[in-house]
C-alpha cells in the first residue's frame, strides 16, 4: 500500500499532461500546429521508419527533390519508447501518433519512479505521502506539463534525471537521509554503470539537456564526493562521466556529419519546408494536433496549470528546517 499515493500522484499528472490522448492514443496527438510538435513528431517518425536502414541517429526522407533530406536526430534516446510503440501500432500516421503520446506518458512514469527512488535515497523518506508530494513536484512541474505546448520532445528525457540522481547518491556512498556516520558501504559496480547510462540518456535528449546536466553534474558530484578519499571520488565520478560521454559520441558524430542547416538549398520554398530546418509534415498530420487549450475556442492561454506551487512552498519550509543537509539544494 505504500506505493499507492505515489502511483495516484503520477496518474493525476498523466491525466493533466495527456488529457483525451489517453482515450484516443492513435488519433489525437499532443501539441499544437504552430508549436514545434509537428516537426519533432515527423523527425521521430522518419527516424523510426528508417532506423534499420540508416541507424537511430539520422533522419532520411525523399523530400525537397532533387536535394533530398538527411539530418541528425536531436533526441535519439526517445526512440527507445517511440520505435516499439510505432511498430506495435502498425506504423504510419496512427503508429507515429501512438509513439508520440506514449513518449509523454513514459516521461511521467519514469519521472515518478525516479522521484520515488530519489526520495528514499536522498531524504531517507519512508512515509508514502512525502514521496507522493515529490512526484507531484516533478511530474506536475511547468517544465513537464508545458512540453506539449512547446512541442519540444528533446526535453522529455529530463525525466531520467531523478533516477540518475538516486543512483549517483548511492554510487557516491552517501547514506539515506543525510546520515552523518561517514560513507556507506560500497554499492555494486552495476549502480555506477546505471548512473552513467541514465546520465547518458538525459544527454541524448539533445544538446540543451547535455549542457545543463553537465553543469549540474559537476556541482552535485563534487558535493556528494565529500568525505571520500580523493582517488576513490575521482574514479567513481569518472566512471559516470565516462559512460555518459561514450553514449554521446555517436550523436555528436551524427550532428557533425548531418547538421540540419545543410539539408536544403537556400532557394527552397518556405511553403514546403523550412529552409535550413526541419520540414513541416503534411497538413493532414498537423491537423491531428488538437489538444492545445488555445484551439478549443475557450479563450484560454496555451499554458497548462501548475499544481506544484504548494509542494514547492512546503519544500522550502522543509529545507529551512533541515538547513545542514538540504540548504545547498
Amino acid at each position: 500500500m505504500r506505493h499507492v499515493p505515489a502511483a495516484l500522484a503520477a496518474a493525476i499528472c498523466a491525466v493533466l499532461l495527456l488529457g483525451p490522448a489517453l482515450i484516443h492514443p492513435t488519433t489525437l496527438a499532443l501539441g499544437g500546429p504552430l508549436t514545434e510538435a509537428p516537426p519533432h513528431l515527423w523527425g521521430l517518425w522518419t527516424a523510426a521508419d528508417g532506423v534499420f536502414r540508416h541507424g537511430p541517429f539520422v533522419r532520411v526522407a525523399d523530400i525537397a527533390w532533387p536535394v533530398g533530406f538527411k539530418a541528425h536526430l536531436m533526441d535519439p534516446v526517445n526512440l527507445l519508447v517511440f520505435l516499439p510503440v510505432y511498430r506495435l501500432a502498425g506504423g504510419g500516421v496512427s503508429g507515429a501518433v501512438a509513439g508520440w503520446n506514449a513518449l509523454h506518458l513514459a516521461a511521467v512514469i519514469v519521472g515518478a519512479f525516479g522521484m520515488v527512488r530519489l526520495g528514499r535515497r536522498w531524504l531517507g523518506a519512508s512515509d508514502a505521502w512525502p514521496i507522493a508530494l515529490m512526484v507531484i513536484v516533478f511530474c506536475g512541474s511547468p517544465f513537464l506539463l508545458n512540453t506539449p505546448a512547446m512541442g519540444r520532445s528533446e526535453y522529455l528525457p529530463a525525466a531520467l534525471y531523478p533516477l540518475h540522481l538516486a543512483l549517483l547518491h548511492a554510487w557516491m556512498r552517501r547514506r539515506p537521509g543525510g546520515d552523518p556516520n561517514g560513507p556507506a558501504p560500497s554499492p555494486s559496480p552495476f549502480t555506477g554503470i546505471l548512473s552513467g547510462l541514465t546520465l547518458g540518456g538525459v544527454c541524448l535528449g539533445g544538446w540543451y539537456l547535455a549542457v545543463f546536466a553537465g553543469i549540474l553534474e559537476i556541482l552535485i558530484g563534487l558535493w556528494w564526493a565529500r568525505g571520500l578519499p580523493s582517488r576513490e571520488a575521482a574514479w567513481r565520478l569518472g566512471l559516470v562521466a565516462g559512460l555518459a560521454a561514450v553514449c554521446l559520441v555517436p550523436s555528436f558524430l551524427a550532428f557533425q556529419a548531418w547538421p540540419s542547416s545543410r539539408c536544403f538549398p537556400s532557394t527552397c520554398s518556405w511553403t514546403s519546408v523550412h529552409c535550413g530546418q526541419d520540414p513541416y509534415p503534411a497538413t493532414s498530420l498537423r491537423d491531428l494536433f488538437r489538444l492545445s487549450l488555445g484551439g478549443l475556442g475557450l479563450g484560454w492561454p496555451d499554458q497548462p496549470p501548475y499544481v506544484g506551487v504548494l509542494p514547492l512552498v512546503l519544500g522550502l519550509v522543509g529545507t529551512w528546517r533541515r538547513r545542514s543537509g538540504a540548504l545547498p539544494w
